[in-house]
């Protein structure tokens, strides 16, 4: 697309003096390359990816992560404690209505851009999707709401999980991408039994959100950050 960064101009009297209009310069890839890319994209924030916590439920995210270390003006070289990270995606990924980059200069924590720019990029998305009206790709699911402290709350699938089969078998809520206190405190509302391996933030659990399982069983969280 031919870029630009007025999009019209208005007189004292509302009229239009003047507009610009989206315009096609040319192709830049072919569409069978940017389905390859897209689907190397989704990779980046699904299962054993480094940004799972972009994902925003319901849709399916292609996206690539970002850390860039700082130029150190006063010694010369690169500052070793000074980054910024980024997280850029479009989504859906298949019929993208979104392209949003988030970064973030000289985070406070540690941390790449998977573990501190994807979060806000998820928050922001899924509240963006639902202001526009677009509909989960996935059947069943619902985008993320967002809460007062401006991360994502994740949608409890309450009631009796049909395919799981056994009677009394739930649904594993979905704990990926909350804090080590948050996740404990999601546990003890819900009276579940977790097990903590590491620190930072949930990057994936055992068994995974929305299979069946039984009020006994152990919810292992991995997390990292």
């Amino acid at each position: 697309m031919r870029p630009f960064l007025v999009r019209r101009a208005v007189g004292p009297d509302g009229r239009i003096l003047w507009e610009n209009q989206p315009h096609v310069a040319r192709r830049v890839i072919s569409e069978k390359t940017a389905r390859v890319l897209t689907s190397i994209l989704k990779g980046v924030v699904g299962d054993g990816g480094t940004a799972v916590m972009a994902g925003v439920e319901g849709f399916e995210v292609a996206g690539k992560t970002g850390t860039a270390q700082k130029p150190d003006l006063v010694r010369g070289g690169y500052a070793t404690k000074k980054t910024v990270v980024s997280f850029i995606g479009f989504v859906p990924a298949n019929d993208p209505r979104l392209v949003l980059l988030v970064m973030v200069d000289e985070p406070e924590v540690s941390g790449s851009g998977g573990l501190v720019a994807a979060p806000a990029f998820r928050n922001i998305a899924g509240a963006s999707l639902r202001r526009l009206g677009v509909m989960p790709d996935k059947v069943g699911s619902q985008s993320l709401p967002v809460s007062q402290e401006g991360t994502a709350a994740r949608i409890e699938r309450g009631g009796r999980r049909g395919a799981a089969g056994e009677k009394g078998a739930l649904e594993v809520p979905d704990f990926i991408g909350l804090s080590r206190r948050e996740a404990v405190g999601k546990a003890k509302a819900l009276k579940l039994k977790v097990e903590l391996r590491g620190n930072g933030y949930v990057i994936n659990q055992s068994p995974a959100a929305g299979a069946g399982w039984g009020r006994g069983e152990v919810l292992t969280l991995n997390l990292q950050g």
